[in-house]
Parts: C-alpha cells; sequence; structure tokens
C-alpha cells in the first residue's frame, strides 16, 4: 500500500507539472 501510493503521488505530482 506505501508503494502505491507513493507511485501514485509521484505520477499525479509529474502530470500537474
Amino acid at each position: 500500500a506505501l508503494i502505491f501510493a507513493t507511485l501514485s503521488a509521484a505520477y499525479i505530482g509529474e502530470a500537474l507539472e
């Protein structure tokens, strides 16, 4: 769950930028 949340946050953050 932790790794998934981290990857999700990184992916979303990159998409927003």
